[in-house]
């Protein structure tokens, strides 16, 4: 039983790895020098930028509407009224935080906290219902 266990966990560590790479065996994602956007390699001509906030660009991304707070875990919760009330988007990232995210996310989450404080004051924290990573 040991073995199929072992099996297992390499079978699917294998899986996560091969997914983080592209066709030259290299890491599919560069961080750019201060964090704020993650890019994938160019795989198949298709590029993906995920760029987060910060005190430089928090209102170039709300006018552009892409603003957002980043959560990890499993969220059951609909956002969808704090979402329109807002305009702010929650993304959830799912369970695995990859530790060189971390910064980068606490980052744009104290950005985007700051942001809405500023414009609405603290009622915003009431109606999201939970502490976003980096804001304490």
């Amino acid at each position: 039983m040991k073995r199929s266990s072992t099996q297992f966990l390499y079978l699917t560590l294998m899986i996560i790895l091969s997914a983080c790479q592209n066709s030259t065996g290299e890491a599919n994602h560069q961080l750019n020098p201060n964090l704020s956007s993650i890019s994938s390699g160019d795989r198949e001509n298709i590029k993906i930028v995920l760029e987060y906030a910060n005190e430089e660009n928090v209102d170039e991304l709300c006018e552009a509407g892409e603003l957002k707070i980043i959560t990890f875990g499993i969220v059951s919760n609909d956002y969808s009224e704090f979402e329109k009330k807002y305009d702010i988007k929650i993304k959830t990232e799912g369970c695995m935080a990859a530790p060189h995210l971390l910064s980068a996310v606490a980052d744009n989450n104290l950005a985007v906290a700051d942001f809405l404080t500023k414009r609405y004051g603290d009622a915003w924290k009431k109606d999201l219902g939970f502490v976003p990573m980096g804001i304490y």
